[in-house]
């Protein structure tokens, strides 16, 4: 872009100029001018390349801390069974995730008092039959 930029600047400046200033001159004025331009150019790409990579880092970290409660919530859904019906509200954030939290503890809590419910009427009516 620069060899393009200074080729078309010299080329209309000889043109308009020839015979009055000298070559050498000409192009120390054209590189200083651009030596200026090329070194912005420098600065912006380095900045832009510092920014994405740290807009990477952050949106990593940013991923990690928005979807740690919600794994951590899957996991000890998971454990659920018989044996294990117990959730324990672990996250306080006053958001949507506590609020899951605690949905899933009030449905582990009814799914065991309907297993608990289950095995009551099993033991019953296996001791009718016997």
């Amino acid at each position: 872009m620069f060899v393009v930029a200074r080729r078309l600047i010299t080329d209309h400046v000889f043109h308009r100029f020839s015979g009055v200033v000298e070559e050498h001159v000409l192009v120390g004025y054209l590189n200083e001018a651009l030596k200026g331009v090329q070194s912005l150019t420098i600065l912006l790409t380095t900045i832009g390349v510092l920014l994405v990579f740290l807009a990477g880092i952050l949106s990593y970290f940013l991923a990690k801390q928005l979807t740690g409660p919600i794994i951590s919530l899957t996991k000890r859904m998971r454990k659920l069974g018989p044996g294990s019906w117990s959730v324990r509200c672990t996250i306080k954030s006053d958001d949507e995730i506590e609020q899951l939290e605690l949905v899933v503890a009030d449905m582990a809590s009814r799914l065991k008092q309907l297993y608990d419910h289950l095995e009551e009427e099993v033991k019953l009516r296996t001791e009718e039959l016997a």
